[in-house]
């Protein structure tokens, strides 16, 4: 059973980004993930681009497709191979290319770098910025990206 989108939260947290002038979240944490999409990953792999105008997209495993379809209130949901003969990376690497296709339209996008997501991942395993298409993610809890 799915719980009710629960509206007014989100709005809440969308009235907090316009304060921080973001125009979409990334984050990985399970917890705000959930919290974000009623969808609870099974391997902490999974992410959620949330905008500050729009739906959500939800970036999950896919062996977790019917988990998704029963529980989370998004439309928009990516799934991404947990391995992929062809591609050796770990899976977290193959949720941040989605991540970045699905943050791509965004101005400033405040990306969320817990302990977990800044020692274990490539999100960002070290303390320097990273760099892409001229734009700049640092280490901080929420820095935002500008393009």
């Amino acid at each position: 059973m799915t719980w009710q989108r629960d509206d007014a939260k989100l709005e809440r947290v969308r009235a907090l980004m316009a304060e921080q002038e973001f125009d979409a979240l990334v984050v990985r944490a399970p917890d705000n993930v959930l919290y974000l999409t009623n969808f609870w990953g099974m391997k902490g792999y999974e992410a959620v681009v949330f905008p500050r105008a729009g739906e959500p997209t939800l970036i999950a495993l896919e062996p977790s497709a019917d988990d998704v379809a029963h529980s989370a209130w998004t439309e928009d949901v990516r799934f991404f191979a947990g391995y992929h003969p062809s591609d050796p990376r770990p899976p977290t690497m193959r949720s941040l290319d989605l991540a970045l296709e699905a943050s791509r339209e965004y101005a400033r996008v405040g990306l969320e770098l817990s302990l977990g997501t800044q020692v274990r991942t490539g999100w960002s395993a070290s303390p320097r910025p990273i760099r892409r298409h001229g734009s700049m993610l640092g280490p901080l809890l929420l820095t935002p990206r500008r393009c």
